[in-house]
C-alpha cells in the first residue's frame, strides 16, 4: 500500500514539474465551503486523439482537522451525460503529517483523478466536485485547481 501510494505521488508530482498544463482553471473556496457550492471547471477539449493526464492541485490549510477529504465528482459530456464518481483524497500520509508542499499556514497537494486517458469526444466537458463530508460547512479547504496535461 506505502508503495502504491509513493507511486501516486511521484507521479503526480512528475507531471507537475516536467510538463506544462493544456489547460488549467484554479478556483478559489470561499469559507466554509458548503454543499451548495462546488467546484466548477469546463474543459473546451478540441483534440479528442491525444492522451491525457487529469490532476486536481488542492490547497487547504494547516488547521485542517481531517486526515482525508471525501469529494463527490460530476463529470457533463458534451452529448449531455454525466457520471458520477465519490472519492476520497488522502492529506495526512502514514506518519501522521500533511502530504504535499506546507508551509506554516498552508499545505498544497497534486491529486491524480485520471491517468492516460483520451475524450471520447470533442467539446465542453463540465466538471463538478463538491465536498462530500459529513459536515455541510467544511473549514480550511482553500481552494482546487484542475490541470489536464498531455500524457507522456
Amino acid at each position: 500500500m506505502k508503495y502504491i501510494f509513493f507511486l501516486c505521488f511521484s507521479f503526480s508530482f512528475l507531471i507537475s514539474c516536467n510538463n506544462k498544463p493544456v489547460i488549467s482553471i484554479e478556483n478559489t473556496i470561499t469559507q466554509p465551503w458548503l454543499y451548495e457550492s462546488p467546484l466548477v471547471f469546463q474543459l473546451n477539449i478540441s483534440d479528442n486523439n491525444k492522451t491525457y493526464d487529469l490532476l486536481l492541485n488542492l490547497t487547504h490549510s494547516t488547521d485542517f482537522k481531517y486526515k482525508n477529504l471525501y469529494v463527490k465528482i460530476t463529470t457533463e459530456f458534451p452529448d449531455n451525460t454525466k457520471v458520477e464518481d465519490v472519492l476520497s483524497m488522502n492529506l495526512i500520509g502514514n506518519s501522521g503529517i500533511f502530504i504535499g508542499d506546507c508551509n506554516s499556514k498552508t499545505c498544497s497537494i497534486n491529486i491524480s483523478l485520471e491517468e492516460k486517458f483520451k475524450f471520447k469526444s470533442s467539446g465542453i466537458h463540465k466538471l463538478t466536485i463538491y465536498q462530500n463530508s459529513r459536515t455541510d460547512n467544511l473549514s480550511g479547504i482553500l481552494s482546487g485547481k484542475l490541470m489536464l496535461f498531455y500524457a507522456k
